[in-house]
This record gives C-alpha cells, structure tokens and sequence, in this order.
C-alpha cells in the first residue's frame, strides 16, 4: 500500500494532474511510512493542512485507479515503477541526496544490489578519440573490479564507458534524461536488460521528451548513486558534465575525479581547481580513489 499511495500522489502517471508539490509529500511520507490508511491520511489532511493541499489530495486519490492502470500498462513494455518504499529503491539515494530524493522511479531493468557504491563515468556528448578511449578503459577496469558502473546514457563519454563495462562482462546503470518509453523499445537495450546486467532508470515520465532542464535534473541520481565520479571531459560553464561536476562538488555527493592527460580538455583543469582530483589514466583509478577523501555524503 505504500508504493501504491507513492504512485498515486507523486508518481506523475495521469496526464493532465499534477503530483503533489514536495513539500506537501515530505509532511505525508512520514505518515505513509508509518502504514496510516488512505482514510487516515485525508483524516489527518483535513484537520493539518490547508485547503489547498486537501483538495489536490483529494482530486490525486480520486484519480488513483488512472495511475495504478498505467503502472500494469508501463509494465506490459518492461518498465516498472520503483518507489522509495521499495527495497528495490537505491538505499543511498534518501541519504545522500536528502529532500532531493525522487519518490519515484522508472527502469528497464533490475537495480543492481551493491555491497560497494557504484562508479560514475561522466563527460561531453561531443568527447575526441583519447577521450572515448579513456572512458573505455574506465568502463573495462570498473567492470573488471566487479564495480556496477553508473552514466548517463547519452553518446560520446557515456556511451563508450557503459558499453565498455558491459562487454566486460560487468553491471551498468544508465541514468535516462527522457523518452524512457522508447529508449525501452530499441533492440540494444531490450536485449541487454534481460541478461540482468544493464538497467536504465529515469525519474521522469517514461513518454517525457528531451528538454535542457530534465538532462540538468538527473545528474543528482548519477553523482548520487556513485561512491566517486569521473569527468573524462568537460567544457567550463557549458553543458551538463560540467553543471553535474559542480553540483556534486558543492553538495559533497561523492568524491569526484577528472582526467588530467596529455590529451585531456585544458577545461578539467577547471574542475581541479574547485576541488576535484586529479586522474592521470584509467589504471590509476584505484589508487588515487584509495588517497582522496571520502565525500560527506559518503559518511552518512
């Protein structure tokens, strides 16, 4: 019953009604977790909150049929709805990324169970030939750690470390910006989540289309389920490696590497200066790992 009062009052699944804004939900979540029943919860709504937020609880109830129907429809094209309420959910998600958490979450796929953090690999759609290179080897040397390697699913740096890791023989996660619906459909990516291996996942809606601002917003789920991250390539103030660099900087969500080569972006260096440790090849990754401190988020 927890995921499904999730689904129903922040699962965004009917069309034309909106979710509860996240405030609201924070002061329910507690009482959802605590096994309150619909009727307790709008019970206690009514006598708590303002008007408002009763009747846009009411009007979300009223339509929980819609959403519980399309979570069976999104589940007959292998997409499954995973709410914090799940063992399923990433455990490190509430810790790490606090009130940022989404409740809910879309994915091909398992969610790979974890004694150690995974790794992310992050960097430019638009990355040169050492820079694919570089994100390979990454993917291979995670994967041969037998690390679940995290990244963003786009092309370039994404691209060649996710299928690097996979190949490899190792567990991959692709944080999905959008248009999680179709990207289920293609064969690669049909094909590889049946093995158990490849899962893609997305807090948006699984027919949302590519916007800016959805591609900025799913950097906390990579730098937030990874134990340390590495940029292989960045461009200073532009572009989503570079805006996720900086937020997982400033929020200490884990502890960040970027690639210092000979071939490397002069702009890393960028990041070096606001914190981030230097990575002068893939085969040094654990080393250096092991001697840079530990990330907040990773003390919790």
């Amino acid at each position: 019953m927890k995921s499904d009062l999730a689904v129903a009052f922040v699962g965004r699944l009917v069309s034309g009604i909106e979710p509860l804004p996240q405030r609201t939900w924070e002061v329910l979540r507690d009482l959802v977790d605590a096994e309150f029943s619909p009727e307790q919860l709008i019970d206690w709504c009514e006598r708590s909150l303002g008007p408002d937020d009763v009747r846009r609880i009411k009007h979300l109830w009223d339509h929980r049929e819609g959403a519980w129907a399309q979570v069976e429809a999104l589940k007959a094209v292998g997409i499954r709805v995973v709410t914090e309420f799940d063992d399923e959910y990433p455990p490190n998600y509430p810790l790490k990324l606090g009130h940022r958490a989404p409740p809910v979450l879309f994915v091909l796929g398992q969610i790979p169970r974890f004694d150690k953090l995974p790794v992310a690999v992050v960097g430019s759609r638009d990355a040169d030939e050492p820079g694919l290179a570089f994100a390979a080897e990454l993917g291979r040397e995670i994967a041969g750690k037998g690390r679940v390697l995290v990244s963003g699913c786009a092309r370039g740096v994404d691209a060649s470390a996710m299928d690097a890791a996979f190949e490899t023989g190792g567990s991959v996660v692709g944080v999905v910006a959008d248009s999680l619906a179709r990207i289920a459909e293609q064969p690669p990516h049909k094909e590889r989540a049946a093995t158990g291996r490849w899962t893609l996942i997305s807090h948006h809606h699984p027919s949302a289309p590519f916007s800016v601002g959805r591609a900025m917003a799913r950097n906390k789920l990579i730098f937030g389920m990874a134990e340390c991250a590495i940029a292989v390539s960045c461009v200073v103030d532009s572009g989503g490696t570079w805006a996720g660099a900086v937020e997982a900087l400033e929020n200490d969500y884990c502890r960040l590497l970027v690639r210092i080569d000979e071939h490397a972006p002069d702009d890393n260096r960028s990041l070096v200066a606001k914190g981030a440790v230097a990575l002068p090849s893939p085969s040094q990754l654990w080393e250096t790992l092991a001697t840079a401190p530990k990330a907040q988020g990773e003390l919790l």
